[in-house]
């Protein structure tokens, strides 16, 4: 008997993920509307800012989330409607046979207790406004041990051009390309008390310092990291650029901001928010939840 079609959408604050189950990759694009001030008449759908837009300074963000939530329904119609192609807006008339929705988390936790066979797990799931901390048993939320972290993606890119802006150069309005530095070349640090040690070294010792060349899209389309050739911490290495940068291109120094930022999400309150991180989340979850299943959630965390 053939398999039916199915067509699964990770509908995103920040990205749309889509693919058929017959596919091997998914189709991943901007859940937002975007405008340019070089192009005043067009607007930008999803992937069209990265084929059709050859300027990406200063984007103005339509977003249909805020705060985790959807909020603006003609702007997540327009991402729909370019995801899905001319067919409409409601759900009736998708000509599908079935509908099902799920939340991420859920998901997450039914793919790794098929996978291990185990009964529990607990799911820490970062996204682009929240984290949430979710433990489950045999598929279903443990509600009392449910926390959610004011701290998401949207958070530490912001917090980055804010770092940025007031320490070196003026990016404020720069969230496409300060995202893409975030995404680039910052890290979770395994050590965070030895790597403010080693920030305070010399340049020459610093292995964590890095200059990040910004796009002018002139001739630069994409940012890189300026020279050694590659950049490497715990096993990932980041492609860069083999010239250096001229006096007229502009270039960021990423030293301790490259792992205090995604610290937030472990401290959230070195920027003023009075909750805990994951850690302890993870910890509070637990200890939430009745003893005798306490010690099978802390040996299945699951990262989604």
């Amino acid at each position: 008997m053939a398999t039916k079609p199915i067509f699964v959408v990770d509908n995103g604050a920040h990205m749309s993920k889509s693919k058929m189950n017959t596919s091997d990759k998914p189709r991943i694009i901007p859940n937002c509307v975007m405008k340019s001030k070089f192009y005043p008449r067009r607007t930008f759908i999803a992937d069209q800012i990265d084929n059709e837009c050859p300027n990406k300074t200063s984007l103005y963000y339509q977003l249909p989330f805020q705060k985790g939530y959807l909020v603006d329904w003609n702007i997540q119609k327009q991402v729909w409607d370019h995801l899905f192609g001319k067919i409409p807006f409601k759900s009736t008339e998708y000509e599908v046979a079935s509908f099902a929705r799920y939340d991420p988390a859920t998901l997450s936790a039914y793919q790794y207790e098929r996978d291990t066979k185990s009964n529990y797990v607990l799911v820490i799931d970062s996204g682009f406004s929240f984290t949430h901390i979710v433990p489950f048993y045999q598929g279903r939320k443990l509600l009392d041990g449910m926390t959610r972290i004011d701290v998401g993606g949207k958070l530490l890119t912001n917090q980055l051009k804010s770092v940025i802006s007031y320490r070196q150069l003026l990016v404020m309005n720069e969230t496409y390309i300060i995202n893409e530095l975030k995404e680039n070349v910052c890290f979770v640090s395994l050590d965070f008390q030895e790597d403010m040690k080693k920030a305070r070294l010399p340049l020459s010792e610093n292995t964590n310092s890095i200059d990040y060349v910004l796009p002018d899209y002139n001739e630069i389309k994409q940012g890189y990291v300026q020279s050694p050739s590659s950049l490497t911490y715990n096993g990932n290495t980041a492609d860069s650029s083999k010239k250096n940068a001229t006096k007229q291109q502009q270039v960021v120094r990423m030293n301790v901001e490259r792992f205090t930022i995604p610290e937030i999400l472990f401290r959230p309150s070195i920027i003023g928010i009075d909750q805990a991180g994951i850690a302890e989340s993870i910890y509070n979850s637990v200890e939430e939840l009745p003893e005798h299943i306490r010690p099978s959630l802390d040996t299945d965390i699951l990262l989604a």
